[in-house]
């Protein structure tokens, strides 16, 4: 292969200009942002990688529950919010509610309703008043790995809350 003289090209570099930021912020928020990176080893970024359960929050429940599980065990997911109500935005309740009971929710496209530990339909309004004088709300959102298999939830999270009920959460 013959190589040519105009292929090979040297790039003539001006001076840097800035567009009204100073190098020096940008040095230092790159510095910033590598060091909330954490450590760089030999191995390269996240040469030690850990488990899942070796990290964050729930790591201690993850290690005692890991030896409990089996091939029956059922994976779900659990978004919990702890809402205190006197520095709630006041309605914001019953406007959470009202969310739940929103049109399109359930699978065929209907508005989904609020249930009870006993009863299928729960009056929001009802429900609502009898909780005027509580101090927190605690929101769940509970999502099982195979929930779409479920023809329906609420038995599941009925058990789930009786489960916590005896647990004392």
């Amino acid at each position: 292969m013959v190589r040519r003289n105009d292929d090979h090209i040297e790039p003539k570099l001006g001076r840097a200009r800035s567009k009204g930021k100073s190098p020096q912020k940008f040095i230092s928020r790159v510095l910033r942002a590598a060091s909330k990176a954490g450590p760089v080893s030999r191995g390269g970024f996240n040469a030690k990688r850990r488990l899942g359960a070796a990290q964050g929050r729930g790591q201690v429940v993850a290690r005692l529950v890991g030896d409990r599980l089996n091939a029956t065990s059922r994976r779900v997911a659990v978004k919990a919010r702890l809402l205190n109500l006197k520095r709630a935005v006041p309605g914001s309740a019953i406007a959470h509610l009202k969310y739940i009971e929103r049109d399109g929710v359930t699978p065929d496209g209907k508005r989904g309703r609020a249930y009870g530990r006993d009863e299928d339909l729960l009056d929001v309004g009802e429900f609502e008043k009898r909780g005027a004088l509580d101090r927190h709300q605690f929101r769940f959102i509970v999502s099982p790995e195979d929930g779409a298999e479920f023809g329906d939830l609420k038995p599941f999270t009925r058990d789930l809350m009786a489960q916590m009920e005896l647990a004392g959460c």
